[in-house]
């Protein structure tokens, strides 16, 4: 019975990771172009590189959190026709790892690089 409950616990997270990933591309969607194709290659990546995490991983809720948090944000600032995006603070940039501040170079090299 116990693992019964568990592949169904299972298939709702999988149904929930998908979700948010649709949600996250149709979000970007209404992006500029260059922006939109640089956020979706992103959003593949990295939802592809977090695939195998066990859905109880600690960092499978933060991951799902910031997206989701992503979301929310771009689509508000969408609708109420805001800049795009939000600058880190400084606490924010020493809890990122090595990994992500070269993500996030490799992100600003891109947004800056002339067609």
């Amino acid at each position: 019975m116990a693992t019964a409950k568990y592949l169904l616990k299972i298939q709702q997270h999988k149904q929930g990771v998908l979700r948010l990933y649709k949600r996250v591309l149709k979000v970007n969607k209404q992006l500029p172009l260059e922006l939109r194709q640089m956020g979706n290659s992103y959003v593949k990546d990295e939802f592809k590189r977090h695939k195998s995490m066990p859905m109880n991983d600690v960092n499978v809720k933060e991951f799902l959190n910031e997206w989701k948090m992503y979301a929310d944000q771009l689509e508000a600032q969408l609708k109420q026709g805001l800049l795009i995006g939000s600058n880190l603070s400084s606490q924010e940039m020493d809890y990122l790892s090595e990994d992500q501040l070269g993500q996030l170079y490799q992100l600003q090299q891109e947004s800056i690089k002339p067609d």
